[in-house]
């Protein structure tokens, strides 16, 4: 468990533990399958300070990683992942962008926002967003904080937020950015624009149109601050592929799921860049564009799209595309997920990849509502009929009210099509709902676990409800 901090100049810092944006994640144990009646051996781990570990005498041949997200709210949940590995050493380690030093507010920090020479601002959305990548601050929307709000049609702002307490919730954690230490940072504002006319045009659109680049600007805990900017005009030099083969997407929801149909609207593509050596993690990137697709679906063409792109030489693009499919009888969904470096994406977009074939649990039907399937029932799967899996991702996830304790069950299944649900998880009068996705990348079962790698196509079955 290492973290290496790579910089601008190529120089690299490792560090012991995963960083504050794993959620405090933690090696737990080793699980073995055997042939005993739970089927696994269960060997804790506990790393030492420097993030390694050593299990003694583990039996040749795969294992699974188990990783455990400790409670972070009010609910005390925690999410357990568990990774296929086979190596004798595996490589636990992440790169990030950026400088290990990095800290947080932790107490009262005011921070003001004087920025002039906006586009007029929108009513109800203020698409402002701030990027300071070596401080680890990857697109917030600092304008759902602010005090006072913004009017609408505004071209300038004077506003202020707590830093510790007013960024968006789910952007955690919020770490104060220090010019004298080399942190740049940039200001920029979105805007719609749409694609396309009548069942070909665009549901929703929004594109970088005006940005500052800001090398001074620095926060420290519990002391005031003030951003100040004067917008200018982002280069529209950046071209996405607008070939999109809708109509091959929508032919999977079948495959997903017996009783599934394209979202209505379906999903859409955007844009993200990131100076990150490393382009896992597609999270850790700033949007600068983004479109979604018509409710329709056909297929549509909207040629050459231009975007906005105004970061320093170095920093890479990626393409994020989703496409999205709905049970009819309720609110559960799968999807589509593709994404990759820009630089290589595909002259049109289609499905490379299809649904995990015939999932079954126990021996019966995985799309029907099964119980009294026991705590430890054996999930199975056929290829997909469409492209090669180079690995399966399985989420369960526990239904009704939330509770403490074990919420969600991943695990990364590289070297089989089977997968018994280990003891401890499913719970007796409790349902569970899944997720069995095929997943084509270049990962393999000896590359490192958290370092997935591009391109990447995923797509889901949707499994359940099931209970023990």
């Amino acid at each position: 468990m290492r973290t290496a901090y790579r910089d601008d100049d190529g120089s690299e810092t490792i560090v012991s533990g995963w960083p504050a944006e794993l959620a405090g994640g933690r090696v737990t144990a080793l699980l073995v399958p055997n042939e005993s009646m739970e089927g696994y051996a269960s060997i804790p781990v506990t790393p030492a300070s420097d993030g390694t570990f050593s299990v003694p005498d583990v039996a040749a041949g795969t294992y699974f990683i188990q990783v455990d997200t400790p409670p972070l709210d009010a609910y005390s949940l925690v999410h357990r992942t568990l990774y296929e590995a086979v190596a004798d050493t595996p490589d636990l380690g992440v790169v990030f962008y950026g400088r290990p030093d990095r800290v947080t507010a932790e107490q009262f920090t005011p921070v003001g926002f004087e920025v002039t020479n906006l586009l007029p601002l929108s009513p109800g959305v203020f698409s402002l967003i701030l990027t300071i990548p070596r401080a680890g601050i990857f697109g917030e929307y600092p304008v759902i904080g602010f005090w006072p709000r913004p009017k609408p049609g505004a071209t300038s702002i004077s506003n202020g937020l707590d830093w510790n307490g007013d960024l968006p919730e789910w952007i955690w954690p919020h770490f104060l950015p220090d010019a004298a230490k080399g942190d740049v940072s940039y200001l920029y504002q979105r805007a719609d624009f749409s694609l396309g006319s009548g069942a070909n045009a665009t549901s929703a659109g929004r594109n970088s149109v005006r940005y500052a680049r800001i090398p001074d600007f620095s926060v420290s805990d519990g002391q005031s601050a003030t951003l100040t900017a004067a917008m200018t005009e982002v280069p529209q030099s950046g071209r996405l592929s607008g070939l999109y083969r809708l109509t091959r997407f929508a032919a999977l929801a079948p495959s997903v799921h017996p009783n599934a149909l394209p979202s209505s609207p379906p999903g859409g593509i955007g844009v993200f860049t990131t100076p990150e050596v490393l382009h896992g993690l597609p999270w850790r990137a700033s949007p600068l564009m983004f479109f979604g697709f018509p409710s329709a679906s056909p297929d549509v063409d909207y040629g050459s799209v231009p975007y906005g792109r105004f970061v320093d030489r170095g920093w890479k693009d990626l393409y994020h595309l989703g496409y999205e499919y709905q049970l009819d009888q309720d609110t559960r969904f799968g999807s589509y997920q593709a994404h990759g470096m820009l630089d290589t994406a595909p002259a049109e977009f289609s499905p490379l990849i299809g649904p995990p074939a015939s999932p079954l649990v126990n021996g019966s039907d995985a799309f029907a509502a099964q119980s009294g399937l026991g705590p430890q029932p054996l999930i199975s799967w056929s290829p997909p009929a469409l492209g090669r899996a180079s690995r399966y991702a399985l989420v369960l996830r526990k239904q009704g009210p939330q509770e403490p304790g074990l919420q969600t069950l991943t695990a990364h299944v590289f070297s089989r099509r089977t997968f018994k649900v280990p003891p401890g998880f499913l719970q007796a009068g409790k349902s569970y709902v899944g997720t069995l996705s095929a997943i084509s990348s270049p990962d393999s079962i000896t590359s490192p676990p958290l370092q997935t790698q591009a391109p990447f196509h995923s797509i889901d079955s949707l499994i359940g409800p099931i209970s023990p």
